[in-house]
C-alpha cells in the first residue's frame, strides 16, 4: 500500500550537532524546550539525511513532505528553507518541501513566500502563532494569507489539543481561531496539525454540515497523544478524506519502543485504527496526492 508522510521536520548538520548552543545563540528558546528539555529525556531523534532515505525505503514510505519549524527568528526560517530547497533539489521524488515562515517579520516574510513559489516548495507550515507571538487575526497574518491565495498551496497550522497533558513546548492555541480563518478564506486548504487538537469531535455538528470543507487534519504525533481509535471517530465526523497520513519524524512518538525514529510503528498503529482498507488508502497517501495536485 503506498504511504506519503504529510509531516516530518529535518535540521541541519549544525542544529543536530549540538541543539542547545544552537539555540542559545539563535536565541530559539521554545525549540530547545521542545528537542532539548532541561528536566525530562529529549524524544528528539537527529537522523541524517541517508538515514532518513533508508528509513522511509525500510517502511516503503515514498515521499515525505517536510514542514518548516514555527522559528522566533526569521533568520532561523531562512537558514531551514535553504536546507530544504537544497533536499527537494537533490532528491525531488523522495522530497517536499513547505516554506517555513515568521509572519511578524512582514518585507522578509513576503520575500520568503516568492522565493518559495518560484523553486517548486508545495505549502507554507507549520505556523504556530502562539508561539511566533503573533494571532491569525493580526494585521502580519492578513498580508500572508493575500500572498499565498492565488498560490492554492496548503497552508499547515500547529493546533494543541486544551485537554492534552503537559509536554516540553507546549502552548495553548484557541481553537476557535481556526474555525474562523477556515471562513474568512474559504478557498483556502489548511492543514491542521495533529488532529487539529480535536477539534471535529469539539464541534461535530459544523463538521458534519460540511461547514469547513477547507480543513484537514494531519496524525503527527498520534501515538503520544491518542490512542489509534480516535481516528475512527474524526473520520465519522469529517469523512475519511479529510485525514492525513503524517509521523512528526524523527520524534520518537512511541518511547518505549524506539531507541531510534522510523516510519513503520506509525503505519502499523493506523492500521489498527479501524478504518477500513479503502479508507486506509485514502489516510496514507490518496488524500495528500489529491490535495497536492500529485
Amino acid at each position: 500500500m503506498p504511504v506519503i508522510d504529510s509531516h516530518i521536520h529535518l535540521f541541519t548538520e549544525a542544529m543536530a550537532r549540538d541543539p542547545i548552543g544552537w539555540a542559545e545563540k539563535h536565541r530559539e528558546y521554545i525549540w530547545r524546550e521542545c528537542v532539548a528539555p532541561p528536566r525530562r529525556p529529549s524524544l528528539q531523534g537527529w537522523p541524517t539525511i541517508e538515514q532518513t532515505l533508508r528509513d522511509m525505503d525500510a517502511a516503503k514510505v515514498e515521499r515525505v513532505v517536510l514542514q518548516g519549524w514555527y522559528w522566533q527568528k526569521p533568520d532561523s526560517c531562512q537558514i531551514q528553507n535553504r536546507f530544504y530547497a537544497e533536499l527537494i533539489h537533490r532528491y525531488p521524488d523522495r522530497f517536499s518541501a513547505c516554506v517555513s515562515l515568521h509572519p511578524p517579520s512582514g518585507p522578509s516574510t513576503m520575500e520568503a513566500i516568492g522565493w518559495a513559489m518560484d523553486l517548486g516548495f508545495c505549502g507554507v507550515g507549520e505556523i504556530h502563532p502562539q508561539a511566533q507571538n503573533f494571532s491569525l487575526r493580526d494585521a502580519c497574518w492578513q498580508r500572508v494569507m493575500e500572498k499565498i491565495a492565488p498560490w492554492g498551496a496548503p497552508v499547515t497550522l500547529h493546533v494543541t489539543d486544551p485537554q492534552s497533558p503537559s509536554h516540553p513546548g507546549k502552548i495553548a492555541t484557541p481553537l476557535e481561531d481556526y474555525l474562523e480563518l477556515a471562513q474568512s478564506w474559504p478557498e483556502q486548504d489548511f492543514i491542521l496539525a495533529h488532529l487539529g487538537g480535536r477539534l471535529p469531535l469539539l464541534y461535530p455538528n459544523s463538521f458534519r454540515g460540511g461547514e469547513f470543507p477547507n480543513l484537514y487534519f494531519d496524525c503527527a504525533a498520534l501515538p503520544l497523544l491518542y490512542e489509534p481509535g480516535i481516528l475512527g471517530q474524526i473520520a465519522r465526523i469529517t469523512g475519511p478524506e479529510k485525514i492525513l497520513f503524517g509521523t512528526d519524524y524523527p520524534l520518537k512518538t512511541f518511547p518505549r519502543k524506539q531507541r531510534v525514529p522510523g516510519f513503520a510503528l506509525a503505519i502499523d498503529h493506523l492500521e489498527k485504527s479501524g478504518l477500513s482498507p479503502k479508507d486506509l488508502e485514502l489516510v496514507l497517501a490518496g488524500n495528500i496526492r489529491r490535495l497536492m495536485g500529485w
